[in-house]
């Protein structure tokens, strides 16, 4: 009990900070909390062998759980995604290139240059570069969504010859399907070129940022339509012992170990759909307990409490990052070393195995049961908390990346390379000096580890609390043994590091 009591005042004290979290930007990855985790709604609700006296000899059970979820209200996902410099709270961004009224204004989100897009021939090197060649113009709005669906399998096996005490197995197999979008629309307002009408896009570049954010020369953290990903997510396997199964009450606890079956995200796409724990093998515990409140007749009413706690090992993830205190500037031209006349994108160099460490995952419920005869009616919360990831470099930054230097100090064209703009960022580069060395000429500086942001490629700690009614009923008196039920589920993030989400799963269950 003292275990549940602790996991009581910890999530209590995350539940009141959550609402006290500042809204979060520019993050290079999203992880969806995996289902059917020790104590999730899914797992418990509907299905209460506690608070039933079945035959001796029926010491196992078969569960079948078909499961789904949409996430709904996608402006905090929105604003988790976007660099966020011109205010948090919005969910679109305008982009164009140097010589579109947003860059020279500085209201500009992002210069599309950046990412490919180019709607007038490059001058040669070391001739004058005008910016007003260049004037395309467009507004981005993103919409994101994520949907879950699947099922469960649920194998338990009382070991013992008393079913009011002892010990038991249960093997989870979650089988899940997962679809995510960024929901990207783009509106064009100024199709380009020197007069803003007259476009002439050069082979190899785009004319708008929808084909620009997939294009095939990222090898990772694109933007593109829906992406989908199918499989068994994780095995979840559990020793546990029941200390007493009593008509008033009921008491066990368990330990166990998460083995992860699903591959690990490879990202290549920015939200790209996340099965299970991401590669994490885990050490899970867990106790569950219920007591009677009212009994009359074939009526009663119980309280219960569930709660679980599991330790993710660490494991090795490509990551992209951006660089300190630069939203989005993982998308910046670069060069790959001093001599390179290439411009490269740098979400390829910006992208580096890293040893992820999550920590902790915890699921609080608790729940009113009303019980009369076969049939029962549950509605309870829910609270998940997941830590905040850390990340440690497994591999350092190439020797001689650098933010390219495109244009040098007289105003012209830069195509040999040797010059380097490190503190440009996504939305500022002409105004941005080049880097310098100590007698003020332009030079070429190197990146290094130092100026990366590893927190840009993490996610931050995440806090779930939820809503559930879910019925079911049993048919004991059949030769084996029969359970159906269903129930569903409003969950909310404590802030936009989490999907606000509407649930709903059934169940049949057969006891042997």
């Amino acid at each position: 009990m003292n275990s549940i009591k602790q996991n009581i005042l910890i999530l209590s004290l995350i539940l009141l900070s959550g609402s006290l979290s500042a809204k979060i930007v520019s993050r290079t990855v999203f992880n969806l909390p995996a289902p059917f985790r020790p104590s999730s709604v899914e797992e418990l609700a509907a299905k209460r062998n506690q608070l039933l006296y079945l035959d001796q000899d029926l010491q196992q059970q078969l569960t079948v759980t078909p499961f789904g979820s949409l996430s709904v209200s996608s402006d905090g996902l929105s604003q988790y995604f976007l660099p966020g410099q011109t205010g948090s709270n919005r969910t679109d961004m305008v982009a164009g290139e140097f010589g579109s009224a947003a860059v020279m204004s500085g209201s500009a989100d992002i210069i599309a240059s950046y990412v490919g897009v180019l709607t007038a021939p490059l001058p040669t090197d070391a001739d004058p570069f005008l910016s007003s060649n260049y004037k395309f113009q467009s507004k981005l709005t993103f919409a994101p969504k994520a949907s879950v669906c699947g099922a469960a399998i649920t194998y338990r096996h009382h070991l013992s010859d008393y079913i009011d005490k002892g010990f038991w197995i249960e093997i989870v197999a979650p089988i899940v399907r997962v679809k995510t979008s960024l929901g990207l629309r783009e509106e064009i307002q100024v199709s380009g070129g020197p007069t803003g009408a007259n476009p002439s896009v050069p082979a190899g570049k785009f004319g708008n940022m929808t084909s620009a954010l997939r294009q095939s020369d990222w090898n990772y953290n694109k933007i593109s339509g829906s992406q989908t990903k199918a499989g068994l997510a994780d095995l979840y396997l559990k020793l546990g012992y029941i200390y007493a199964q009593e008509e008033h009450y009921y008491l066990n606890t368990y330990f166990g170990a998460v083995i992860p079956t699903s591959a690990k995200p490879t990202n290549e796409f920015l939200f790209e759909p996340t099965m299970g724990n991401n590669g994490h093998f885990g050490i899970l515990s867990g106790a569950s307990a219920g007591v009677r409140l009212w009994a009359d007749c074939d009526k009663s009413l119980y309280w219960t409490i569930d709660t679980a706690g599991t330790m993710l090992l660490p494991t090795n993830h490509l990551r992209t990052m951006d660089l300190q205190g630069r939203p989005w500037s993982r998308y910046l031209w670069v060069n790959l070393n001093k001599t390179s006349d290439a411009l490269n994108p740098g979400v390829n160099s910006f992208t580096l195995p890293v040893q992820v460490d999550v920590g902790t995952v915890r699921d609080l419920n608790t729940a009113w049961v009303y019980k009369i005869n076969n049939f029962h009616l549950e509605a309870g919360y829910h609270l998940f908390h997941r830590g905040a990831e850390e990340l440690t470099l497994q591999h350092s930054l190439a020797n001689g990346v650098a933010v390219a230097g495109i244009v040098d100090q007289s105003g012209n064209y830069n195509a040999g390379g040797g010059i380097s703009c490190n503190q440009a960022s996504i939305n500022h580069y002409l105004t941005v000096n080049n880097d310098k060395n100590s007698a003020g000429n332009e030079t070429y500086q190197s990146l290094t580890d130092a100026d990366l942001d590893l927190n840009s490629a993490a996610h931050p700690a995440m806090t779930v609390h939820g809503f559930y009614l879910s019925a079911g009923h049993h048919w004991l008196d059949f030769t084996t043994p029969v359970f159906l039920g269903a129930g569903t589920m409003f969950e909310w993030g404590g802030d936009n590091a989490a999907l606000n989400r509407l649930g709903f799963w059934g169940k049949i269950e057969l006891s042997f």
